[in-house]
């Protein structure tokens, strides 16, 4: 074979190896062009990052009564939202259905007394998207007073009563809420007496509405006030007429003249 036919083969040889990297080349420039243009996926969290694994997207801030009274930011915060109400000492805290409050060991979402408030009223929280469930905007504001030994459910709606009529320059006296010397009620205590079917009792650790505010371990249970309900009541009563104010055991009402 000559030298020339020599290297014609060569190259006939060469052929197909040549057009296999050249496919091969081609199919790569296509992946990574495909793979650019892809949508890419949020990055995750790493193992370098644990704390980032578990936590919730939409997490509700915590309202821990310990911290209000030890965390000077965070009573001042809780000072703010009471005062919007005309209210100091009375309630413990004002929080919304998007919180989660604690109390010692126990913790619990509004969202969760809600829906169980929801149900003994009768009423159905439905979600922005129309599941059953607290809305995922605040909707309801309530108060709240942790009970500790030794409190009364009366004497709690009256300092509840004073404070708010503090605000509306009237000073309750002391004894306001005691029968009158002919042995009728007073209008301040027609309206606690009232005002006891409008709050929940709440048991923290049984997590349940609880029909009595007894004890059983200290600071177990707090008393649930539906800001709205109770204020838009208030709100009607004419401070110059509590006199006139009547209850027969289910409606409250004012009567036209004394």
């Amino acid at each position: 074979m000559s030298e020339n036919d020599q290297h014609a083969a060569n190259r006939r040889s060469a052929k197909p190896w040549f057009f296999a990297l050249a496919l091969v080349a081609l199919i790569g420039l296509v992946m990574v062009r495909v793979l650019r243009e892809a949508p890419q996926p949020p990055p995750g969290p790493t193992a370098a990052d644990p704390s980032r694994i578990r936590l919730p997207v939409h997490q509700p801030p915590v309202i821990d009564f310990e911290a209000l009274e030890q965390d000077e930011t965070a009573k001042q915060l809780m000072d703010q939202r009471k005062a919007d109400y005309g209210l100091k000492n009375a309630m413990d805290a004002i929080v919304t259905d998007r919180e989660t409050i604690r109390l010692g060991d126990e913790t619990v979402a509004m969202a969760d007394i809600q829906r169980q408030i929801a149900i003994k009223e009768g009423r159905i929280v439905e979600s922005e998207t129309g599941a059953r469930g607290a809305s995922a905007t605040p909707s309801e504001v309530y108060g709240i007073h942790v009970v500790r030994p030794g409190d009364n459910l009366w004497n709690i709606h009256f300092a509840l009563l004073k404070e708010y009529f503090k605000a509306k320059g009237v000073q309750l006296p002391p004894l306001a809420d005691e029968p009158k010397i002919n042995g009728t009620s007073s209008g301040i205590g027609r309206l606690l007496k009232f005002s006891e079917g409008m709050v929940y009792i709440y048991n923290l650790r049984e997590r349940r509405l609880d029909p009595s505010i007894d004890l059983i371990y200290p600071r177990s249970k707090i008393i649930v006030y539906r800001m709205k309900a109770v204020f838009s009541l208030l709100d009607q009563i004419d401070v110059n007429a509590l006199d006139r104010i009547r209850f027969d055991g289910d409606t409250l009402w004012l009567l036209a003249s004394p």
